[in-house]
């Protein structure tokens, strides 16, 4: 028996699986007749690479602090499809953290016909609170979405993602919230989650931080019907996010009518994604997408 344990909690079949790769496929719905090939020696050489943004832009934040969004345009040949896109939020308690800490997984995945968008967010090391961070994510959700054009994006297969408090950040683009200047957004079609510290309640991370806001500010107790499907990835030894809290998570995405693949990796701490887990998750991820998206035409 493999160490590594998948758990898959959908409320019916149908909604995750189209039939075939023909006409009729449903955008954003897991395809198993496509053959997601990922070489291992691709995902060795990602983890040893230390590569560059190609491009990078500003957008304003709150208190009109600028931030850069950092771009690694899909490696594709020509420009007869829209092109699918993941928003990678970056990780750090909402103090701290750099948009780095995702540019090998960003290069990984461009190469695979994505296009990646690393922001930075405004942090409380900046003066400002978790709520602040929350928010420019959203602006820069909404700056990024203003530009499909110029990328190529197809709206309607845009990924968001990250790791920690930044796949709190990505988790509560799903979810809607007063506590934004725009409380309903266009949601992400999918949603990648290194060990998300998405539990904000009394219990949970963060609290005594976010106690004043935290019913619109917890993911987990903000779980939208439109909620995307959603790939969760957390290590058993987390002292941050209980594999409980996980299953819960999971259990109430499904409830929701969205697929909800839950990825627990024994003995593993907090952000290991970026350590021993770096391969493992990110070939998880780049299954995860591709099932969904098929950037290469697999099933076209």
């Amino acid at each position: 028996m493999s160490r590594k344990l998948i758990f898959a909690l959908a409320p019916a079949f149908s909604l995750l699986m189209c039939a075939s790769c023909a006409e009729g496929k449903e955008v954003g719905a897991a395809n198993t007749s496509c053959q997601v090939r990922i070489d291992e020696a691709d995902l060795i050489a990602a983890r040893k690479s230390a590569p560059e943004a190609d491009e990078i832009f500003e957008y304003a934040g709150q208190k009109g602090i600028r931030h850069k969004i950092f771009v690694f345009r899909a490696e594709v040949a020509g420009s007869e499809h829209k092109l699918p896109s993941i928003v990678l939020f970056h990780g750090g308690g909402w103090n701290e953290g750099k948009a780095t800490q995702f540019f090998r997984q960003a290069r990984f995945l461009a190469g695979r016909g994505y296009v990646v968008f690393l922001p930075e967010y405004g942090l409380t090391s900046d003066g400002l609170k978790p709520v602040d961070s929350m928010k420019d994510a959203a602006s820069a959700w909404i700056t990024i979405r203003s530009k499909a054009g110029e990328y190529n994006l197809a709206l309607d297969q845009m990924s968001a993602g990250g790791g920690s408090a930044g796949g709190h950040l990505a988790a509560t683009l799903a979810m809607d919230t007063p506590l934004r200047e725009t409380p309903i957004l266009p949601k992400p079609n999918a949603l990648i989650l290194f060990n998300p510290v998405i539990d904000n309640g009394p219990d949970g991370y963060g609290h005594s931080r976010v106690s004043a806001y935290w019913r619109n500010f917890s993911p987990l107790h903000n779980i939208a019907g439109d909620h995307p499907d959603t790939l969760f990835m957390v290590g058993d030894s987390d002292d941050y996010v209980p594999v409980a809290t996980a299953r819960r998570y999971c259990k109430l995405v499904g409830a929701k009518g969205a697929a909800c693949e839950l990825f627990v990796d024994p003995g593993q701490k907090h952000t290991w994604f970026n350590g021993p887990g770096f391969q493992t998750t990110l070939r998880l991820t780049t299954e995860f997408l591709d099932r969904r998206f098929d950037p290469a035409g697999t099933c076209r």
